[in-house]
């Protein structure tokens, strides 16, 4: 079922699509079965590499250190200083003052090359430590609600070429004809 369920989004959407954006569709169109995204999505992956084996659709998985979580300070800031992150008052309170600043949202990356500029004793520290580091104040804050927290799965990407949509469109409309017949049929 879940497989006649993501080909009818696919060919009712647009010919290429992302997974996060399928999961949305699945979860608007079946809000009981699709709630937790953590739990359905490798499923989902599942039949979306299924699907792409037999030919019936393009599933890619995109390589490379892309960011796909960015923050943004909130519009109505909470009263007091901001709460510090592990005991690192001088990581925490500089995120915050650049984050302030910032009038376009942020990644972590960005975060790391934005403390680096204005002080540069966090070369030091090594870029996976730093940006780990960054990352957690960053979610900390965004937990608090000293930051808007958005997730953009730009990992994934689904498509279909016009032959494939079309031999879908087909699959689906007549597995709809065939379940509107037997539900006709238990009726009599």
């Amino acid at each position: 079922m879940t497989r006649f369920r993501v080909l009818s989004e696919l060919v009712t959407g647009p010919l290429t699509i992302r997974e996060a954006d399928l999961l949305r569709a699945l979860n608007h169109d079946y809000p009981q079965e699709y709630v937790d995204h953590k739990k359905i999505l490798p499923s989902i992956s599942t039949h979306l590499e299924n699907l792409a084996n037999a030919g019936v659709l393009t599933f890619e998985f995109l390589k490379g250190d892309v960011d796909f979580v960015f923050y943004t300070p909130v519009k109505e800031r909470l009263q007091g200083s901001v709460p510090v992150w592990n005991t690192n008052r001088t990581l925490t309170e500089q995120i915050e003052a650049l984050l302030s600043e910032s009038e376009n949202r942020v990644s972590s990356s960005d975060m790391c090359e934005m403390l680096k500029e204005r002080n540069p004793r966090f070369h030091s520290w090594g870029k996976l430590n730093l940006k780990t580091a960054v990352s957690k104040v960053l979610t900390f804050f965004a937990e608090n609600g000293y930051a808007d927290k958005e997730e953009e799965d730009v990992r994934t990407k689904i498509s279909m070429t016009e032959d494939q949509h079309v031999v879908a469109m087909e699959f689906v409309g007549t597995y709809y004809i065939s379940a509107l017949l037997l539900n006709s049929e238990r009726k009599l």
